[in-house]
């Protein structure tokens, strides 16, 4: 059984995924309440599929770029789960999850994504980085675009198809659900998700008396 967690954006999401299937997810808006809201929110996911915190075998969980107090709570939820129970754990880019929902047999050297941040600035990054959850990449300004996610491509006639975010994950679980890779994690130190922060956080300047 595998947690997956999302704070990065607008809308909170969970997901549960068990034997190449989407078992059961939740949604909301968003309010800057995560971390008030997140930990029930999980336990009520589990609990309304009968299930308890000893069912789950991995965690993933959506580490930036996006709302910085968003990742911070999701990242530092899914840390402490992840080591309190001794679970193997996932720490996604969301470039990383959008080259997974795209369904192309192209080059993805000649493929970029841009990830919308704020007042029209995205983050470009080509695609091969992204899915292998790299985090170089640069920050442009998109004019007009009223869009979370754009892709780019030299290629002729490049007309990508999305997969649905259940498929994304399922393909994620999947990569991360050998038996050897998770005795081996559990055997080991628990890994430890690091929060990917594009622009850094404002921070207030207290002002002179």
């Amino acid at each position: 059984m595998t947690l997956f967690i999302n704070t990065s954006s607008s809308e909170t999401e969970l997901a549960l995924l068990a034997k190449g299937k989407l078992l059961a997810s939740k949604s909301w808006e968003s309010k800057m309440n995560e971390s008030d809201k997140l930990l029930p929110a999980i336990a009520d996911l589990l609990s309304e599929n009968k299930l308890d915190p000893s069912a789950l075998r991995k965690i993933m969980v959506v580490v930036g770029p996006g709302s910085f107090t968003g990742i911070r709570v999701g990242v530092s939820v899914a840390n402490t789960l992840a080591n309190s129970l001794q679970l193997p754990l996932l720490g996604i880019t969301n470039p990383q999850l959008a080259i997974y929902r795209l369904d192309t047999q192209e080059n993805l050297n000649k493929i970029f994504i841009h990830y919308a941040l704020s007042q029209g600035n995205f983050f470009k990054q080509n695609a091969s980085l992204a899915k292998a959850g790299k985090r170089e990449g640069e920050i442009v300004h998109l004019r007009d675009v009223d869009l979370q996610v754009v892709f780019s491509s030299s290629l002729k006639d490049f007309k990508p198809e999305i997969r649905s975010l259940a498929e994304a994950l399922l393909l994620l679980d999947q990569e991360f659900a050998g038996e050897k890779e998770i005795a081996k994690s559990r055997r080991s130190r628990t890994t430890v998700a690091q929060p990917f922060y594009v622009v850094p956080p404002a921070v207030s300047v207290k002002k002179k008396l």
